[in-house]
């Protein structure tokens, strides 16, 4: 008896994992068919659309833009997934060859959309737009494998904000020390998770826990110490010189690699570009926007710029989905914030094309918040003191200072 029941209750379970994997095959190879976009007839409307962030950075403010009515995507068939990341994806090591990616990461986020649209038809839930604007999957070049799977059916976006305020945001309220989610124990107290499963509970979909130690890294980062186990960075830095490095500066880092990355994301499918990477994928080429703000103004014009460039309506009302810093005018050292940045600058010693793509005219420093406790002339006078001191070259256009308006780009 107890043979046949075991054998009845292990056929059940087989016919059950037949019929999810059935159903996944379906899903998943319906996005391989070639008359996609003709039967569906949504030539217009992405069906990924993911952020690109370093995450304090506003990416919870646009998901939520993108989430609301006016946009060409069905909203009743819509997927937000904010921060919807695989189990145990965050500790996933380096991927280069986006195994991980094709074979766990894109089966989850397909379970996601069929678990979320069960109701709908087949034909609907292939026309379902899926929409994470979070910054959980910057790890081990993920964003770069969901680009070359997705191709032209998927739009990133690159969310820029003030670097200093990134940083700030990070160090801020939660005291980080560090973008390093591995590579941190010099900067962890006793008091660790009871049990890894604890650990990793948190991070399942739609699920959000407290950790049981005091926080020294963000759930999700990267960072180029030697035991981060994520893979190659574009901006490499000895141990060394990473541990001298103040949390500010750190975070600083963390924001350049981000923005780093996005060129050399770019480039992948760029056939112009130099890079040895360059992509010919037969999915064709992803969208990619981006969105550049420093504060409140720049922020509603962003979002409605995104909306726009997507054929969304551009009227809706605008949400701060995630404060992390509290705002008190004339309260702000900025002068020591330009000293950690040019400190942090000659100790990374960067080539003329990393600066192009980082430092740019085309991408000027902010120093100009109305928290700073210091006049125009004494920001000014403390760049160029600064920068004699660290021996690299003053560019005024690379500064934004309080009164002055951001420069013009030929």
């Amino acid at each position: 008896m107890f043979r046949r029941s075991l054998l009845l209750l292990t056929i059940g379970i087989l016919l059950f994992l037949a019929l999810q994997l059935g159903q996944l095959y379906y899903y998943t190879s319906s996005y391989d068919s070639p008359q996609y976009y003709e039967d569906d007839g949504i030539t217009n409307s992405p069906l990924f659309i993911f952020g690109h962030t370093t995450g304090h950075s506003g990416s919870g403010t646009f998901h939520h833009a993108l989430s609301r009515p006016g946009c060409p995507w069905d909203t009743d068939s819509t997927v937000e997934a904010f921060e919807n990341v695989a189990d145990g994806e965050i500790h996933w090591p380096s991927d280069p060859d986006c195994h991980l990616t094709n074979t766990k990461l894109i089966p989850h986020l397909m379970t996601s959309i069929q678990s979320q649209t069960g109701d709908v038809t087949a034909s609907r839930r292939r026309s379902t737009t899926y929409i994470d604007l979070g910054h959980f999957h910057n790890r081990g070049r993920r964003l770069e494998c969901l680009a070359k799977y997705f191709g032209d059916r998927s739009v990133f976006i690159h969310v820029r904000r003030n670097r200093y305020n990134i940083a700030r945001s990070f160090v801020g309220k939660g005291a980080l020390k560090t973008p390093c989610v591995v590579d941190n124990t010099m900067y962890v107290d006793n008091t660790m998770y009871k049990t890894e499963k604890e650990h990793t509970r948190r991070f399942k979909f739609g699920k959000r826990r407290i950790r049981n130690r005091t926080e020294v890294s963000p759930t999700v980062g990267i960072c180029p110490r030697s035991r981060e186990n994520a893979g190659p960075v574009d901006l490499p830095v000895s141990d060394a010189i990473w541990d001298a490095f103040t949390p500010f500066q750190r975070f600083l880092w963390y924001a350049d690699e981000m923005e780093h990355r996005w060129y050399s994301l770019q480039n992948m499918f760029n056939n112009d570009s130099n890079s040895d990477h360059v992509i010919v994928g037969l999915r064709g080429v992803p969208s990619f926007y981006e969105a550049t703000w420093n504060d409140a103004d720049e922020l509603k014009k962003s979002v409605s710029d995104i909306r726009n460039k997507l054929s969304c309506t551009t009227e809706m009302e605008l949400k701060n989905k995630h404060p992390h810093v509290e705002h008190r005018d004339r309260a702000l050292n900025c002068s020591d914030q330009i000293l950690q940045d040019l400190e942090y600058r000659k100790l990374m010693g960067y080539s003329k094309e990393q600066k192009d793509v980082l430092f740019s005219r085309h991408l000027p420093q902010h120093v100009d918040s109305e928290e700073c406790i210091e006049r125009r002339d004494e920001l000014e006078q403390n760049i160029r003191k600064y920068s004699a001191m660290y021996g690299l070259e003053y560019d005024d256009r690379q500064w934004i200072l309080p009164g002055e308006l951001n420069p013009r780009v030929d």
